[in-house]
């Protein structure tokens, strides 16, 4: 019986420890860095002509990561090419930077999500910077926000070229069955 109790005593005591081993899911980076690191990107950006950053593409990628490093940008050059190319793609879709609201945090598994509503010269976009962990750019998409009625008509078109190609394509083979009786 003195047996039963201590090894009781000894499991409760270990699931008592071990309870308190858990890993901690809070990722550690600064708000305040990542914020002000994402309005620099957005700011440099948006001050350089196309020329100046198409230079940054042409820079071999030891170049780019010294003047990045030099910046303060934490960002590969691999990850900061693509990122001109997000921003140029933004610009030509929906016009000319003009601002951007406050940035809001989200943390998701193993990055962090910067988004703010943006407003361009033609059409507002929603600009998204992502982090690692280590509180490294990763990423930058600026996505148009389109109004149901552009929707719509896209999805219109799409339709119709949809069913146009069908049609030209069951005519085509209905000649080829005719030519062939």
């Amino acid at each position: 019986m003195k047996k039963r109790i201590s090894l009781l005593a000894v499991l409760l005591a270990l699931v008592f420890v071990l309870s308190g081993c858990s890993e901690s899911s809070e990722a550690d980076y600064d708000k305040e860095t990542l914020i002000s690191q994402a309005d620099a990107l957005i700011s440099s950006f948006s001050q350089m002509s196309s020329e100046e950053l198409d230079a940054f593409k042409d820079v071999n990628e030891l170049q780019l990561n010294l003047t990045l490093l030099q910046s303060g940008f934490n960002v590969d050059a691999a990850n900061f090419t693509t990122m001109i190319d997000a921003w140029e793609a933004g610009v030509e879709e929906c016009g000319d930077y003009v601002e951007h609201d406050d940035f809001k945090v989200e943390e998701s598994s193993g990055s962090i999500m910067l988004t703010s509503d943006a407003k361009y010269k033609d059409r507002d976009a929603e600009i998204t910077i992502e982090f690692s962990e280590d509180s490294k750019m990763l990423s930058f998409t600026a996505s148009a926000k389109y109004t149901m009625g552009e929707i719509l008509k896209k999805a219109g078109l799409n339709t119709v070229l949809g069913m146009g190609t069908v049609f030209v394509v069951l005519i085509f083979i209905s000649f080829i069955i005719s030519c062939l009786v």
